[in-house]
């Protein structure tokens, strides 16, 4: 199995969250929490010299074996990232974006709160994000490598439908990226759908009380709304694939 090294960039305080999701569902990972020194490439390149898997304090790692990349298929790219906007090539819904004025800047950026990085293909110090991405290889990792919070469901531009298809995603995604929620502790009915706000309930237990309050306040909203739902097609649909 390949065991890339994990780095937490520490931007907030909910690293505890990382750890704990670490220690409890994949120990067989390494860890190490860093600082982002104003760059979070440029971090993660002076913190390792092997391919490595950053995220960013707060998110939740699931990760079981074939759900990363292979090492072989990494070694070919500089970078594997996620799109900033999730929706941004799904053949529906990606012109809905267009209706969002404060989407026309996000659109082509990439999500740098999650990526992994092969250090043997930079040669250069990287001091800035800001257009470090333009001119090196990127391999895009699929949705369930970045389960993520996005402005669609923010907004309410999207409907139930989509938003508990999204969720149903998330339930066995390697990755949950809800760190932008957790600060207001708030989800209005579409992003209580959206998200698994409720997976992230075995981690808190490192957290001051405030995040800890605010993530079961979220989790209870999820729980409220539409996990009896979610669960219970997820439960049928996963007996039934076991069974083909």
């Amino acid at each position: 199995m390949f065991l890339p090294k994990i780095l937490i960039l520490e931007e907030n305080d909910l690293a505890p969250l990382t750890v704990a999701s670490i220690e409890q569902n994949c120990p067989e990972f390494s860890y190490k929490i860093i600082q982002n020194t104003g760059s979070r490439v440029g971090s993660a390149l002076a913190n390792t010299d092997e391919i490595s898997l950053v995220v960013q304090s707060g998110v939740a790692l699931f990760l079981k074996d074939g759900d990363l990349p292979l090492e072989d298929t990494l070694r070919k790219y500089h970078i594997a990232v996620s799109k900033y906007n999730v929706f941004s090539t799904h053949t529906r819904l990606c012109s809905t974006y267009e209706a969002i004025a404060e989407t026309r800047e996000t659109i082509n950026m990439v999500d740098l709160s999650v990526f992994m990085v092969t250090p043997e293909r930079w040669s250069t110090r990287v001091e800035t994000d800001r257009g470090v991405l333009n001119d090196v290889k990127k391999l895009f990792m699929p949705r369930y490598m970045n389960h993520k919070t996005d402005v669609l469901f923010r907004y309410n531009c999207l409907g139930a439908r989509d938003a508990f298809t999204y969720g149903m995603l998330g339930k066995k995604s390697a990755v949950l990226n809800y760190v932008p929620s957790i600060p207001s502790g708030e989800a209005n009915v579409i992003e209580s759908y959206a998200y698994n706000f409720d997976r992230l309930l075995p981690f808190t237990g490192g957290l001051g009380k405030k995040d800890t309050d605010r993530i079961e306040y979220l989790a209870e909203l999820t729980a409220s709304r539409i996990r009896k739902v979610r669960d219970g097609i997820f439960d049928v649909e996963e007996d039934y694939l076991g069974g083909v």
